[in-house]
């Protein structure tokens, strides 16, 4: 995440191609993806005051984020939504958050490991 133009806006690179959940999302979280040992921030939730989609990214409008100095403390940071704020899914169709923790199993069903993460390649 990085800021966008001079009244606080937030460019955000979507993990998916259709950001239709981050389009419409009302409420989001902002957190640190820093590893520090005293890093003990939690995620704060802010209220979406505006989106709009541009060239691949997301431009986030957030309440009491109003000018460039503000959003500039938040580059690097990752935008959190509510998954029940996500948009209704296909049969069959999954979001990358719902098989983390999954079990792995070959067709003999053998427990191969749980999933950790799932990349982007």
């Amino acid at each position: 995440m990085d800021a966008q133009g001079i009244r606080g806006q937030l460019k955000v690179r979507p993990y998916s191609s259709d950001p239709e959940a981050l389009l419409d999302a009302e409420n989001v979280w902002l957190a640190s993806t820093a590893k520090s040992k005293n890093q003990t921030d939690a995620p704060h939730q802010y209220e979406v005051v505006s989106t709009r989609f541009h060239s691949g990214s997301v431009l986030l409008q957030l309440e009491a984020i109003e000018d460039r100095d503000q959003a500039l403390q938040f580059k690097g940071f990752v935008v959190l939504m509510s998954r029940a704020d996500f948009p209704e899914l296909d049969e069959d169709t999954f979001y990358w958050a719902d098989l983390i923790g999954l079990e792995v199993r070959n067709l003999k069903g053998e427990v191969l490991g749980v999933i950790e993460e799932v990349l982007d390649n």
